[in-house]
């Protein structure tokens, strides 16, 4: 989900606006203050969520992989302590881990639609990523294999809502 920082205002951005400040056409805010984009590599989860729920992004992407004008980060934490130290930053990141480190960073609203688990569930709040769990089932010790049947149990789908994380059936 595109992420503001917490020094920022609450804004929402349009799908085409989030296009226009990734080809660099859009580089301020309504309020005059410049766009700090901070960006994910290409090949990130992130990324690749956004190529494939929004025309257009992967064009708007290759358009502005070249002018200098985003920071592209390699992780995850580093997104996350850019977007706390960078004013009016604007980057990727997901509801989950902002809401289990209780993060101040401000969601951002894309078409006038929240980034909640409500609205990722019922599909209208495109931008996804799928988490998962791989193993090999001939290696898998006991422990683990009661974990996973817990994480797929109601309160393991319970405790997976309230950080923001959509459950798998």
């Amino acid at each position: 989900m595109p992420g503001m920082s917490s020094a920022g205002p609450d804004i929402a951005l349009t799908a085409a606006e989030l296009l226009s400040i990734y080809r660099g056409d859009k580089l301020r805010w309504d309020s005059g203050r410049a766009i700090a984009l901070l960006t994910r590599e290409q090949g990130d989860s992130s990324v690749a969520s956004l190529k494939q729920a929004l025309p257009g992004f992967a064009e708007a992407y290759a358009a502005g992989a070249d002018t200098g004008l985003w920071t592209v980060l390699y992780s995850e934490p580093t997104m996350h302590e850019a977007l706390l130290m960078v004013p009016f930053a604007l980057g990727l990141t997901d509801l989950g881990t902002v809401t289990i480190e209780r993060l101040p960073i401000k969601p951002v609203p894309i078409d006038g639609i929240a980034p909640t688990p409500d609205n990722l569930a019922n599909g209208r709040y495109p931008f996804t990523m799928t988490l998962g769990f791989v193993w090999r089932e001939d290696m898998l010790p006991d422990s683990a294999r009661a974990f996973l049947e817990f994480v797929r149990s109601d309160e393991g789908a319970r405790i997976l809502r309230s950080h923001g994380y959509l459950p798998l059936r």
